[in-house]
């Protein structure tokens, strides 16, 4: 997910300088093909490995935290979750949760941290809909299913928690 985000983000800036260079007549040709050109080996020669290294530094960073101070790096993990979920991040982590679970045969770390958070997350879309009214009454209760049921905290972050900040403290 890293690599992909930095890539996106270098394009970005490639994209507006390819638009200011190329001349007006042929930009609608020729701009999608330099940024092939341009971003491709630069993708997978340099922005790649570099985000490649990014998550696993991150996951480095994660399981020393745990080693260090136990459940507490749990509860960090616990508390990150949620701006894991919205950037995209969680599907990284569950590498990490994955491994240590097959390689040990249990996870400590990152799975109960997970659904700690998760189930705090079900609380606040069942308190949310039962002290507001409306359509906000309707958006909690469908967040609320959506994550008992399905586990599906999208709705409940996009939904109600970036909507209300004092929720998402």
């Amino acid at each position: 997910v890293i690599p992909i985000i930095l890539i996106v983000f270098v394009y970005s800036y490639l994209e507006k300088m390819l638009g200011k260079y190329t001349p007006k007549m042929f930009a609608f040709m020729l701009n999608p093909l330099l940024s092939l050109l341009i971003m491709l080996p630069l993708s997978l020669c340099v922005i790649g490995p570099i985000g490649s290294y990014i998550g696993d530094l991150l996951g480095n960073v994660l399981v020393a935290v745990y080693n260090a101070v136990g459940p507490i790096g749990t509860g960090l993990i616990g508390a990150l979750f949620v701006p894991l979920v919205s950037t995209g991040m969680h599907t990284a982590m569950n590498q990490i949760g994955g491994v240590a679970y097959y390689v040990n045969g249990v996870d400590y770390m990152y799975f109960p941290a997970v659904y700690a958070s998760l189930y705090g997350l079900m609380g606040i879309c069942l308190g949310y809909t039962l002290k507001s009214a409306g359509d906000q009454r309707k958006v909690g209760f469908s967040a609320f299913v959506s994550q008992a049921l399905a586990s599906v905290s999208e709705p409940a972050i996009f939904g109600i928690l970036y909507g209300n900040k004092k929720l998402f403290a």
